[in-house]
Formats: structure tokens, sequence, C-alpha cells
């Protein structure tokens, strides 16, 4: 049965593992260098909102946390990642649902926003598939200097 609670200090060192290359680094952690550390992750946490974990069995297999957060008003989700054994299995779905409760219920966000990346099609389509929608789309840059589009996506909460 997944869980989730706050991130703790030794959840990090497994979450740095979860990336695979560069590219699965980009998506979950666009400023971050492959390999991640713990460190990275945890010094970004500290700076965020409510860095949750989701276990099934005791085992942390999901992570995000929450930025840009205006109470009554909206908020950004950041470093979502899934362990790489766990990806289709519902834990990114168990751990969206689980962030916009939180957001909702400890902020008073009434909107959850996120960035997807257009070559990240499987997150495209779960997003979506939860109810996102597209609202904005700007430039930028992949780990390469090439240029792709940042998808800016919301979902009321």
């Amino acid at each position: 049965m997944l869980q989730y609670r706050d991130a703790a200090h030794e959840d990090f060192k497994i979450i740095a593992g979860f990336p695979q290359n560069p590219e699965e680094l980009f998506y979950m952690f666009p400023k971050g260098t492959f390999p991640v550390t713990p460190e990275q992750l945890e010094q970004v946490a500290a700076s965020r909102f409510s860095p949750t974990v989701v276990t099934e069995s005791g085992e942390v297999v999901g992570y995000c946390n929450l930025y840009n957060v205006t109470a009554g008003g909206d908020c950004w989700v950041g470093n979502l990642i899934v362990h790489p054994a766990r990806r289709g299995s519902g834990v990114a779905t168990f751990l969206l649902q689980a962030i916009g409760e939180r957001a909702r219920t400890e902020y008073g966000c009434r909107e959850i926003r996120l960035v997807c990346h257009n070559t990240n099609t499987r997150a495209l389509l779960l997003y979506s598939h939860l109810g996102f929608k597209p609202f904005d789309i700007q430039v930028g840059e992949d780990p390469h200097g090439n240029r792709i589009a940042r998808i800016l996506m919301s979902k009321p909460l």
C-alpha cells in the first residue's frame, strides 16, 4: 500500500539513485548535475515546501516538493521523481494527488502548477490524464544546449 510522509535526511541518499542518466535528472532537477548527490537534493528541499516521499512497505519509491507557494493562490510541483522499477505503477499519480492535497490543506492553494519539457512525452501524457492543462510555453534548453519547449501546466485543487 502506498503512503506518503515528509522527506527525512536519510531519504535523500535513496532518492539520489533514482535518476538513471543525465536526461532523467534534467526532467527531475534541471539545475542539478549528474550524478546528483543527496546533498544537492537536500539543499534544494530546504528551500522548498512540503518535501514529500511516497513509500511502499517502508521503501521510498517517489519524491517531490512544492515551491513558489502563494497562500490562497497557487503553487508549483518541483523535483518529481519515481524509483525506476516503480515507474508506470501509479506512484506518480499517488504522489501528485498527495502533494495536491497538502497544497490545498496546508497552504490553502487553489491551483497546482508544474513545468514539463516537450521531450518528456510520458510525463506529458500522465499530467494530461490527471487533469493538468497547458497554460503557457516557454523556450528553454536541454543539457546539450538544444532549444526545447517548457510547457507550463495547471490544475485546480
